[in-house]
């Protein structure tokens, strides 16, 4: 009975490439020694990354990789021109140097195994066991798993299986090719090799100079390929760069630059971070789009913390893209693009200027960061940060111990000051928002309450709370907290100004 066996298994199936193995030929002992070391063989010759395997290598992690193990009750291959018959699973055998098998045997077995699998082969391989060449490709990769050139005749066979590649060698047909233009995007009938414009003049590594050279198809006249002498043509040579363009777009019809990414069907309330999971990060870039500002190459996380958007609705967007240079006509499905609609009211952020930054009637987070800033919380228990640079806090309407108290985060008593609006803090006298008048000596103490009626601003240290009394030590009025600060700070006077 065949059974299924899980070689790499990279994400889910559904964005992935399924690789499925089959052999034929193969007795009961001889699965678990010859035939896995060959589809093993098979496996590191196409990732190794090299020329002669490319664009397999580069692409490693888009894969999933299974067998199916089906024993024969004798070893190799029917080959009638020698009286050789074999009984074998799948029917293999040669004519001449064809090498073909029973494909509706394959594919009821395929059926069978993966009935209950949540995948289907998109690439399909399939040994003989056998040392005599031989090959096929029709929907699969069909190959003589015991030559000397095995892999070779493998990645050729798939090239027609699955990249749907003419062969470009010029002979097995007589006469001058004289029919329509073939189908397959590596030959033509045009001489002028229009079919692959965008590559002609390419001077690739391991191949030579693209242009449109007679002799294809198998004739050695009327027909052209892309390149001297490629794989679909010559075993032991690389994939001219037209064959390696359509295995990449091959790949990328069953294959989306992203495994998954923040839900974009709904609108995002202040949210912190989204995220995207590219199929390999290695292959994929992302560049993300904040109301249209670009962050390139920026990752697979976006903080909104991090980068200043004000409040308001917002849209974000992530292009996450293949940046090969090795596909040169529609990369469109290189590419995936997600965009969301971002809503703020919590969180303010500046950048490295000097920023105006006023928060609403909620409790806000309002970053300064870089620059000499000037941070309003607004109604609400509000967060303030000032960051790098010459700070000023500003508080303009009343505080209340419950509904509106802030807290300062990050206050420094060498660069930062607090500005109190006189219509709110109506004992502190004269001031403007363009004149700000600093409070006078005898109206800062530094304890936990007013001592005496001229002090107006209290700094408890020990609690780090930043008071208000209309009245200092008199009785009409009782002290109301600002803020919050750090505590123990050596603060003064010269920190408070009226505006």
């Amino acid at each position: 009975m065949p059974s299924l066996r899980q070689l790499q298994t990279t994400g889910y199936s559904s964005n992935r490439i399924d690789i499925v193995f089959m052999g034929d030929g193969y007795t009961s002992p001889e699965i678990a020694t010859t035939y896995t070391a060959q589809v093993r063989g098979l496996l590191g010759y196409m990732f190794d990354g090299g020329l002669l395997s490319d664009p397999f290598g580069r692409y490693r992690n888009f894969f999933n990789i299974h067998s199916i193990d089906i024993i024969s009750n004798e070893s190799g291959a029917d080959d009638p021109a020698n009286g050789i018959s074999r009984d074998t699973a799948l029917d293999a055998s040669y004519s001449g140097r064809a090498l073909g098998v029973r494909l509706d045997k394959a594919d009821a077995i395929e059926d069978n195994v993966l009935r209950y699998a949540d995948f289907a082969s998109e690439m399909r391989f399939i040994l003989v066991n056998s040392e005599n060449y031989g090959g096929a490709g029709y929907d699969s990769g069909i190959y003589s798993a015991g030559h000397s050139q095995a892999y070779e005749i493998a990645l050729h066979e798939i090239g027609h299986a699955f990249a749907g590649l003419g062969d470009e060698y010029d002979y097995g047909a007589s006469g001058s090719y004289s029919g329509p233009d073939p189908s397959y995007a590596n030959v033509t009938n045009d001489p002028s090799g229009a079919k692959w414009s965008e590559w002609l003049g390419y001077n690739q590594p391991g191949i030579g100079v693209i242009g449109a050279y007679e002799g294809a198809y198998y004739h050695a006249d009327g027909a052209y390929r892309p390149s001297v002498d490629s794989k679909m043509k010559t075993l032991g040579r690389p994939f001219d760069a037209v064959a390696r363009e359509q295995f990449i777009l091959k790949f990328y019809e069953f294959v989306d630059p992203l495994d998954g990414y923040t839900d974009p069907w709904s609108v995002h309330h202040n949210p912190s971070d989204f995220y995207v999971d590219t199929i390999d990060p290695n292959v994929i870039k992302v560049d993300w789009t904040l109301d249209g500002r670009a962050f390139i190459d920026a990752g697979e996380t976006f903080s909104l913390a991090q980068d200043n958007y004000g409040f308001g609705t917002h849209t974000l967007q992530a292009r996450a893209y293949d940046p090969t240079d090795w596909v040169r006509g529609d990369r469109s499905s290189l590419e995936q693009i997600v965009t969301w609609t971002v809503t703020n009211d919590l969180l303010l952020t500046g950048d490295n200027g000097s920023n105006n930054l006023r928060g609403n009637v909620v409790a806000n987070e309002v970053q300064g960061r870089g620059g000499n800033d000037k941070l309003w919380g607004g109604a609400g228990n509000d967060v303030l940060i000032g960051g790098a640079g010459r700070d000023v806090f500003v508080f303009d309407l009343k505080p209340n111990k419950t509904s509106n108290r802030d807290r300062i985060d990050d206050y420094n008593v060498t660069a930062d000051t607090v500005w109190l609006d006189n219509k709110a803090f109506t004992k502190l006298g004269a001031g403007t928002l363009q004149k700000p008048k600093k409070i006078s000596s005898d109206m800062f103490v530094t304890a936990s309450r007013a001592k005496d009626r001229e002090d107006r601003i209290i700094y408890d240290k020990k609690k780090g709370l930043l008071l208000y009394d209309a009245d200092g030590s008199g009785t009409k009025f009782k002290s109301v907290e600002i803020a919050s600060l750090s505590k123990g700070l050596s603060m003064a006077f010269h920190d408070f100004f009226v505006i």
